[in-house]
């Protein structure tokens, strides 16, 4: 993708960036920069606020195909919090910008999300539906993401196959096995991502559940247990 940013796209993002200091929340702002204290930047937007500002800005700019994967890049790269999320929320609402993602993409947009807000867009409603849409080719990129030394990327992965296995229950097998290679790994981004997935495995297949934390109970914290035994109470 050219990175040279025509005068249009410079522009639109300019545009967007006067809409998102204008709708800050300075409360809001001190609140999120605390509860993520990692190397992003915030503007203080509330999720409803700036779908709201987005979908404005969308309309006002009237960008075409090129001009949109190109802004894609120009706002993940800005590296804010509100920037990134407008991005991923752009290709997981356009099938065109979706279709057109590469496995590079992916692979420097896992890299560094440092926020869970943009991580969970990025494995649930970008990095699960592309697999899906080539399930036989691309469901082995999820063992690469595991595999890799980045927490994130880790995190990420799990929090996909999660939403995978909600679409496909043939997966199940698939979610364990990457649970288990990871599970040495107490990292709280790590754990947090399996808690996710054990409760979801609870609520679909009790029994199994209760093998997988048989067969790992060394590797599973009282705590986590105990919130995964909450949550899976529920129903």
């Amino acid at each position: 993708m050219n990175t040279r940013a025509p005068k249009k796209t410079a522009e639109a993002q300019a545009s967007l960036l006067y809409s998102l200091i204008l709708v800050g929340n300075h409360e809001y702002l001190e609140d999120m920069s605390y509860l993520s204290p990692a190397n992003i930047k915030f503007y203080g937007v509330r999720l409803p606020v700036l779908r709201a500002t987005m979908k404005t800005w969308l309309d006002q700019s009237e960008l075409n195909f090129d001009e949109r994967r190109r802004i894609v890049q120009m706002l993940w790269e800005s590296g804010s919090r509100e920037e990134r999320l407008i991005a991923l929320w752009m290709v997981s609402e356009e099938n065109d910008l979706l279709t057109a993602v590469t496995w590079n993409e992916i692979l420097v947009w896992s890299g560094s999300p440092d926020n869970w807000e943009v991580a969970d867009v990025l494995a649930m409603r970008i990095l699960a539906p592309w697999i899906i849409k080539d399930l036989a080719e691309r469901l082995k990129y999820l063992d690469t993401l595991v595999a890799e030394n980045n927490y994130w990327r880790r995190s990420i992965s799990i929090s996909a196959a999660t939403f995978l296995h909600r679409l496909e229950p043939s997966l199940e097998e698939k979610t364990i096995g990457m649970m288990e290679k990871i599970l040495p790994d107490h990292h709280p981004i790590v754990i947090k991502a399996v808690r996710l997935a054990l409760i979801e495995l609870g609520k679909r297949n009790p029994n199994r559940l209760s093998l997988f934390i048989l067969k790992n109970r060394k590797d599973l914290s009282t705590h986590l247990l105990n919130e995964v035994e909450r949550e899976t109470r529920k129903g």
